[in-house]
């Protein structure tokens, strides 16, 4: 008798775990259900017939227990623009140290960090149906100063470039953004896309249709197609530099060279493009685009 009590105590945990299992199998199945019946039915296909878990025979099993399926896991999301959370988990505690050169560029490791979190500043404070920078108000204009310095130790006579690479970088997100509205009209339309993608720092859907409006207006389309026939008389070509900024570059260069007072711009320029394509002795390759 012992020993078949000893044998019950035993084959429980597995019954438990199984009824768990099959629970959450159920689960499941019934989650698919219904995200199948919300879905629109397309011609001669019913909902059930889409993606449903087939039907259980006659054969029904016990109380409790459901056949096993094959549940796909979903394809993992490519994430997004990057929020940069390390520096604000590190203005926790204190501002990161920032570094300028005799120009006023940030230098050093820091450099990209701030970059990177101008960036960020640029697409979450700043709206993007914004017409021009005096034209707003010097209370917000103290707050995007602050939230600057709550994160790095820059100084005052640093604000004006730190406001003209913010808007800078803000501009191109601003185009960007018209761009990604412009191609997912031409498969949904004006108005789903610019609701897809509409930002989250701007409260009312009508002033954001308007500023879309007067962005895929037809004068504003032919001013754009001016510009890009100039750009494309222009030769394009592209740094290898990464997150680095040439000031950062030119730093890292004179800080390696014994002779940093003769490291000059073509110095820069040519590290920067020519970097990946130089032989054993440093000697750049490809001497037309020097020349």
């Amino acid at each position: 008798m012992a020993k078949n009590g000893e044998e019950c105590s035993n084959s429980a945990p597995k019954r438990t775990k199984k009824y768990k299992k099959a629970s959450r199998i159920a689960a499941i199945i019934t989650c698919r259900q219904e995200k199948n019946r919300s879905l629109p039915m397309l011609d001669g296909v019913s909902n059930e017939d889409s993606n449903s878990p087939p039907k259980t025979s006659s054969n029904t099993l016990p109380n409790g227990f459901v056949e096993e399926v094959n549940v796909e896991k979903p394809k993992r999301t490519p994430r997004g623009k990057a929020k940069y959370l390390a520096v604000s988990k590190q203005a926790k505690h204190a501002p990161l140290p920032l570094d300028f050169n005799h120009r006023g560029q940030p230098i050093k490791e820091n450099a990209p960090k701030f970059s990177s979190f101008l960036g960020m500043t640029a697409r979450e404070l700043l709206p993007v149906n914004m017409t021009k920078w005096k034209d707003v108000s010097i209370d917000f204009k103290d707050q995007i100063w602050e939230h600057v310095t709550q994160n790095f130790a820059i100084d005052e006579c640093h604000k004006d470039y730190t406001f003209r690479k913010l808007l800078k970088i803000w501009r191109e997100w601003r185009s960007n953004l018209v761009k990604q509205v412009r191609t997912q009209a031409k498969v949904v339309g004006l108005q789903r896309a610019a609701s897809l993608l509409k930002p989250a720092n701007i409260e009312s859907m009508d002033k954001w249709m308007s500023f879309i409006k007067a962005r895929t207006s037809h004068t504003f389309l032919e001013r754009t197609e001016k510009f890009k026939e100039i750009r494309a008389k222009q030769v394009d070509l592209v740094h290898r530099t990464s997150r680095k900024s040439f000031a950062v570059v030119e730093d890292e260069l004179k800080q390696k060279s014994e002779t940093p007072e003769a490291i000059s711009r073509a110095d820069v320029w040519i590290h920067a493009y020519e970097a990946r394509k130089t032989n054993s002795d440093g000697e750049v390759q490809d001497s037309d685009i020097v020349q």
